[in-house]
Formats: structure tokens, sequence, C-alpha cells
């Protein structure tokens, strides 16, 4: 068990019992997930033609005074990008920006962090069958964030490209 984990715990069975306190106030320990970051899809410029290949990409900006772990970090959850193409879509490996560093509370020694905005492109392939038309290809980002004081649990974001199919 990590150090994390003992204080991600710690602070559950905390906020459990401020929540049985009728005369407390209800708010929530942790932030939503839209607090800690923006996830926004990049419309692409123009139809994708069948059997062509496209770059899909995701602009991610962390929250004034946080910042999101990046592929390398330890005892974290890194932010990976898993799509979810229809059929007749192929979907290559996601590329990360360059990430900067970050200190975690508590940690000893700095990891890859993103403070700054930051993109994620992932390579998608169209199919020769592939329908002309309107696509959709759905998305998910998980990720870790922390602010100066704690690091919260990880959290997956859900977004979703649109693209135009051509002939």
């Amino acid at each position: 068990m990590t150090w994390r984990t003992m204080l991600t715990g710690g602070l559950c069975v905390l906020g459990l019992a401020a929540g049985s306190d009728a005369q407390a106030p209800r708010r929530a320990l942790f932030p939503d997930a839209t607090q800690y970051l923006t996830v926004q899809p990049v419309p692409l410029p123009t139809p994708v033609a069948r059997g062509r290949r496209a770059t899909l990409t995701l602009e991610v900006t962390p929250n004034p005074g946080m910042h999101i772990y990046a592929a390398g970090a330890h005892d974290v959850v890194p932010v990976t990008l898993a799509a979810h193409p229809p059929a007749g879509i192929t979907v290559g490996r996601p590329r990360y920006s360059a990430p900067d560093v970050a200190q975690a509370p508590g940690a000893v020694a700095a990891a890859p962090a993103y403070r700054r905005p930051f993109r994620i492109t992932v390579p998608v392939t169209i199919g020769a069958g592939v329908s002309p038309g309107i696509l959709t290809v759905p998305a998910e980002v998980q990720y870790q964030a922390c602010d100066e004081r704690l690091c919260y649990p990880s959290v997956t974001a859900t977004t979703l490209w649109t693209l135009s199919v051509s002939r």
C-alpha cells in the first residue's frame, strides 16, 4: 500500500464522518472531475476520404493550481487516452506533448506532469468499407490531478470527436 492510497483512504473516511453530522454543511471532499481540467476535441478541418489517415487531437488544459501526471510518474496514475472507434476505423497509439515536472504533496522527487495546456494526438485510418457521412469517435481520458496540498483520486473524463467521411 502506498502513502497516497493510505492518504486517500483516510481522507475518504474523514469525508464520510463529516457528512454524517446533520448540522455540518454538505460539500464534496474531492472536486468534480471537471474542476481538474478541460478536454476539448479539435475538429478536423476537412472531410477524410475512405482509405485515408487523419490525426485526431485533444487539447487538455489543467485548471489553475492543478497538475496532471504524465507517463513515467511513479505511485500516481499518468494521463492515458483510450479511443473507442466505430467499426471500420483503426486507431493508432496516442502521442502526448512533452511534460514539465511537478512535485507531489509529500513526495521527495519531482515527476513528469502537465501544468500548462497540452495535446494528445491519435492517428486514425478510415477503412475503405466505411460509408460516407458523419461519424463519432468516443474516447476516455484517465488521469490523476494534484494541487499544492494533495493528490485527488484518479478520474476518467469522456470526450467525443466528430468527423466527416467522404467518398
